[in-house]
C-alpha cells in the first residue's frame, strides 16, 4: 500500500501543505475533499456526519481533525488498510509535535520548511521511511520558529497546606519542540512531563446502579533534558498489581489494579514486580510508558452523578425534568468543560429553564437534533448543580418517556485518577555520570469521559 497525497487544511478551507508523492491523482486531494466536506456541512440537518474514511472514484481518502485542521491521507492503491492510513496521520501530527510545539496554522505557516522536511524523512514516494522522532531528527536542518505560545510558560506558585508549597504551570506547557534553537539553547530548561489521562466508560441505569464501567489509561512523557543519557525512574504505589489472565478484583479497594498493561520498549521491568518501579530511558519527543486497561468496578468510584426526575403533570402538554449533577472527588479537584447531551421527544418545540446559581453555565435546545447541551464551565468537587427544564409540548408525541435520554456527559477532572494510579517518586539519572540530575518535573493527572452516559428513564 502507497500514499498518492498528504494533505493539511484548515476549518475553513484553507490549504497549508498539499504533497503529492505520485502523480496518479487526476485533481489534488485538497479540492475532492473540500467538495465532501462542504455537500457534508449543507447536510448536516438530516444527521449525516463526515466519515473518517471514505472513497471517490478510485481514491481512497483517510482524515482525522486536530485542533482545527484537517490531516488528509489519499491513495489509489487496490489494497488499501485505513487503519493504517490514520494511525500514519496520526503519527504525522504527533511528529510535527515534538518539532514545531503546538500544532496550529499560525505555527504550521511559520515553520513549513521545517514541517516540509519532515515530511520527506517521514514518507518517500508513497512509502513511510522513518517515523520516530530521535531518527528523523539527524536529518533536520532548518529551526522552529518559537512563537510567544511556544514559549517556556512562566511557573505560577500556588498555595498548599503550609503556604507555598508546590507551583503549575499552564496545560499547554509542554507544546515546546524538541529542537533547539540557537536564540534559546542556553536558556532552555531541564524539565520533565509526565501525564496520566484515564479515559472512562460507563453506562448508569435510570435506577443509578452501574451497568457497566471500565477505564483506559496512558501514561505519557516528554523529555528536555540536558544529559546524553537519561534514565527516569517511577515508583508506582506499593500495591500495584496486574491482573493474571482470568483473575478479576471484586469491589472496592486501595489496591490498583489493571486487567492488562502494554509498556513502551524503552521501559525497563525487572523491577517492576517486586519494587514497583519502572525504568525508563526515555527517546525524543513524546511517547506512551504504558498503557492499561481495566474492566468492571472502578476502584474510586463514579467521579460524576447525575440523578433524574420527570414530573409529567406539569400541564396537558408539557413535561418537566429535574436534574442533578454532583461532582464526586476530593474538595482539592474541579471538573471543567462539563457538557450534558440529553434527547428529547421530536415533539418539543422549546424549552423553559432554571438553574442554581453557578457560574459559567448556559443550556439550549438544539431543534435539529432534537436534545437539550446543558454546559458547564467549571464546577467544584462535592457540590452539586440542579437544573429544571419544562419540555414545552412534549406530550404531542405518544411515547415522549421513551424518547428521553440517555444523557451523555463529557467532562474533564484534573488531579484525579478512578484507578488510584499515584507516582511515589520521580527520580532523573545521567548513565553517563551516575549522577542525580535535578529537572523540574511536572506531573498532570487527568480523568476524562470516553463514553459516560446516564439512563433516564
Amino acid at each position: 500500500m502507497f500514499i498518492s497525497e498528504l494533505v493539511i487544511l484548515s476549518t475553513n478551507g484553507t490549504c497549508l501543505l498539499n504533497k503529492s508523492f505520485r502523480q496518479n491523482v487526476e485533481s489534488c486531494a485538497r479540492n475532492k475533499f473540500s467538495e465532501v466536506l462542504l455537500d457534508t456541512q449543507r447536510n448536516k440537518q438530516t444527521g449525516e456526519g463526515l466519515l473518517p474514511c471514505f472513497k471517490v472514484g478510485e481514491v481512497t481518502f483517510c482524515h482525522i481533525l486536530r485542533g482545527n485542521l484537517y490531516f488528509i491521507a489519499s491513495s489509489t492503491s487496490a489494497h488499501v488498510c485505513t487503519v493504517l492510513l490514520i494511525d500514519l496521520l496520526t503519527r504525522f501530527y504527533e511528529l510535527l509535535k515534538d518539532f514545531i510545539g503546538a500544532v496550529s496554522e499560525e505555527t504550521i505557516r511559520s515553520s513549513l520548511t521545517l514541517v516540509c522536511e519532515v515530511l520527506d524523512e517521514f514518507i518517500d514516494f508513497g512509502y513511510i521511511q522513518l517515523s520516530s522522532t530521535d531518527k528523523i531528527k539527524p536529518f533536520i536542518q532548518s529551526e522552529p520558529a518559537l512563537l510567544r505560545a511556544s514559549q517556556s510558560a512562566v511557573s505560577q506558585p500556588a498555595s498548599g497546606l503550609f503556604g507555598l508549597e508546590y507551583v503549575t504551570v499552564p496545560g499547554n506547557a509542554a507544546d515546546k519542540p524538541v529542537l533547539h534553537s540557537r536564540n534559546e539553547q542556553e536558556q532552555r530548561k531541564n524539565e520533565i512531563f509526565i501525564d496520566v489521562i484515564e479515559k472512562l466508560n460507563v453506562l448508569v441505569g435510570s435506577n443509578g446502579s452501574v451497568v457497566r464501567s471500565g477505564l483506559h489509561g496512558d501514561i505519557t512523557m516528554k523529555c528536555f533534558l540536558n544529559s546524553s543519557a537519561p534514565l527516569v525512574k517511577i515508583g508506582l504505589n506499593k500495591d500495584f498489581v496486574i491482573s493474571a489472565p482470568g483473575q478479576k478484583f471484586e469491589g472496592y479497594g486501595k489496591t490498583v489494579h489493571f486487567d492488562s498493561c502494554v509498556f513502551h520498549n524503552c521501559v525497563e521491568l525487572s523491577e517492576l514486580k517486586e519494587q514497583k518501579l519502572l525504568k525508563i530511558r526515555p527517546p525524543e519527543g513524546q511517547f506512551t510508558v504504558m498503557s492499561y486497561k481495566l474492566d468492571g468496578d472502578l476502584p474510586r468510584g463514579l467521579p460524576i452523578k447525575l440523578y433524574s426526575n420527570i414530573r409529567e403533570n406539569v400541564s396537558a402538554r408539557d413535561v418537566e425534568l429535574n436534574l442533578k449533577l454532583f461532582c464526586d472527588a476530593p474538595s482539592r479537584c474541579f471538573a471543567r468543560n462539563i457538557v450534558i447531551n440529553i434527547p428529547v421527544s421530536k415533539s418539543v418545540t422549546s424549552i423553559s429553564q432554571h438553574m442554581s446559581a453557578i457560574e459559567g453555565q448556559s443550556a439550549m435546545l438544539n431543534s435539529v437534533e432534537k436534545r437539550i447541551e446543558w454546559r458547564i464551565t467549571k464546577l467544584p468537587c462535592q457540590t452539586e448543580n440542579t437544573a429544571t427544564f419544562k419540555l414545552i409540548d412534549a406530550k404531542k408525541s405518544k411515547n415522549f418517556l421513551h424518547e428521553v435520554g440517555p444523557a451523555s456527559i463529557e467532562f474533564e477532572l484534573s488531579g484525579y485518577t478512578c484507578s488510584n494510579l499515584q507516582f511515589q517518586h520521580v527520580q532523573v539519572l545521567d548513565q553517563g555520570q551516575a549522577v542525580q540530575i535535578p529537572p523540574q518535573k511536572w506531573i498532570r493527572y487527568i480523568t476524562t469521559s470516553d463514553s459516560y452516559n446516564v439512563k433516564l428513564v
